[in-house]
C-alpha cells in the first residue's frame, strides 16, 4: 500500500497543502466524514466489523442530498453545488 503520492519541495509545501486541501473541500462534506471515520473504525476494529460499518456508510451516502446533487452535475456536465 502506498502512502505518499506526490514529493514536494519545502519551500512549495505549504501551496501544496493548500491545493489539496481546496480539491478536498470540493468534496461532499458527508462522505469526506463517513471517509475519515471508515479510517479511523479500521484501526479499531477486524475487517468484518470495517466491511460492515463501510456497507452502512455507503448506503447513507447514496441515499443523500449531497449523492443526487452530485448526479444531476454530472448529467449536466458542471461541478456541484456546495451543501451547507
Amino acid at each position: 500500500m502506498s502512502i505518499v503520492n506526490k514529493v514536494t519541495p519545502k519551500d512549495e509545501l505549504l501551496g501544496e497543502a493548500r491545493s489539496l486541501a481546496e480539491e478536498t473541500a470540493k468534496n461532499s462534506p458527508l462522505a469526506l466524514a463517513y471517509a475519515k471515520a471508515a479510517v479511523d473504525i479500521s484501526i479499531e476494529t477486524s475487517l468484518e466489523q470495517g466491511l460492515r460499518f463501510e456497507t452502512a456508510a455507503i448506503r447513507a451516502t447514496l441515499a443523500s442530498e449531497d449523492y443526487q446533487a452530485g448526479l444531476t452535475a454530472f448529467a449536466e456536465r458542471r461541478p456541484p453545488s456546495s451543501l451547507p
